[in-house]
């Protein structure tokens, strides 16, 4: 009898009870369901996101260091249907960097000629005797004037976009990296392993390319809702590290020579430019209130291309025109110094000092 019972309570030792295996059960398909992360789980948890932002909005920095220059229907409706001629352009940069800005980045690729060069202009004329047309072509182009006003500017800095397939650009030399990569020790991953892959890149003519101080990245991913949250710091082509447009503003503004990436087993834990600023990247963006978010207001900081006073009641521009002749050419008011980025026709990436 006495052995029966200790053998019976070996039993009970080792076995496991229905509740037991049904706790484990439960925990093996909830780490399903997340390695899968299915759609409708991923929708809570980004709703769960904006919730919570509602619940405790961040404050809007009011001296934010970006402004948006917006190309308006006013401003459509004056100087004409985009794309606008590039000398007219330039006299914008020109007019900006004479209000004192630090950089201007242009959220917009140049990826074809001026039409309204020398050249195209002759081509799409006809009837021209061969004098006119000789006198026509040697007038400057106007990718060539936008070119030299943006490389003795020395801060301005375009935009390049992704495609999905990869375009040759045989004629022309592959873009510089400036991203230097920095591992925390021997075994965590490098820091490309952690950011997106693109597959081909859409450059801007070469001319400019060559004249801009910096080349940003312009890419988004939308959640599944298809709502913007968070932009890549980074993206991965051939190896090489390339910084969105946000990052190489900052980098041209502080007129550095390049950044420094450090990977962690967690992924980029910071960005360096070059001993000058360190830029966390935290990971826990639901509990890190110090992280940029997106304003939920449109206006935020915008300008009209034309003349537009911003915020609520703050007249941060008194009718100055960025670019031609109507309106008046007046300094930024107070509150308005050097150390601000203008970025035309952007209306989601901030950045932050």
């Amino acid at each position: 009898m006495v052995e029966q019972s200790k053998s019976k309570k070996k039993r009970r030792r080792f076995s496991i009870g229905k509740a037991r295996w049904i706790a484990l059960g439960l925990l093996a398909a909830f780490l399903f369901v997340r390695v899968w992360d299915p759609g409708p789980l991923q929708t809570v948890r980004v709703k769960t996101f904006d919730f919570f932002q509602q619940l405790e909005p961040r404050e809007i920095m009011q001296d934010s260091p970006v402004v948006i220059i917006d190309l308006d229907e006013a401003s459509l409706k004056e100087v004409g249907q985009w794309p606008w001629p590039r000398n007219q352009i330039a006299q914008m940069v020109l007019n900006l960097f004479k209000m004192g800005v630090s950089v201007v980045g242009f959220d917009i690729i140049f990826a074809e000629p001026d039409r309204m060069n020398s050249q195209s202009v002759v081509k799409s004329l006809h009837g021209l005797d061969q004098e006119t047309k000789d006198k026509i072509l040697k007038i400057q182009s106007n990718d060539a004037i936008f070119a030299d006003l943006i490389k003795r500017a020395g801060k301005v800095v375009v935009g390049q976009s992704v495609l999905p397939f990869e375009r040759k650009y045989e004629d022309r030399k592959r873009l510089k990296s400036r991203v230097f990569e920095r591992r925390a020790n021997r075994n965590v991953p490098n820091p490309r392993d952690w950011v997106p892959g693109v597959p081909g890149l859409l450059r801007n003519i070469e001319p400019i390319e060559l004249a801009a101080a910096g080349h940003g990245l312009l890419a988004l991913q939308p959640e599944i809702d298809g709502i913007v949250r968070r932009v890549p710091a980074f993206f991965k082509k051939s190896k090489k590290l390339y910084p969105a447009f946000s990052l190489e503003v900052m980098r041209v503004a502080f007129g550095k020579g390049g950044m420094i990436a450090k990977g962690t087993e967690a992924g980029i834990a910071d960005v360096n430019l070059q001993g000058r600023r360190r830029f966390l990247v935290p990971r826990a963006i639901l509990q890190d209130k110090s992280i940029e978010k997106i304003p939920y207001d449109p206006m935020f900081n915008r300008l009209a291309y034309l003349e537009i006073a911003v915020g609520e009641g703050k007249q941060l521009i008194k009718r100055a025109a960025m670019q031609g002749n109507k309106y008046p050419l007046q300094k930024f008011t107070k509150g308005f110094d050097k150390t601000k980025f203008t970025v035309l026709n952007t209306p989601l990436i901030r950045v932050a000092t």
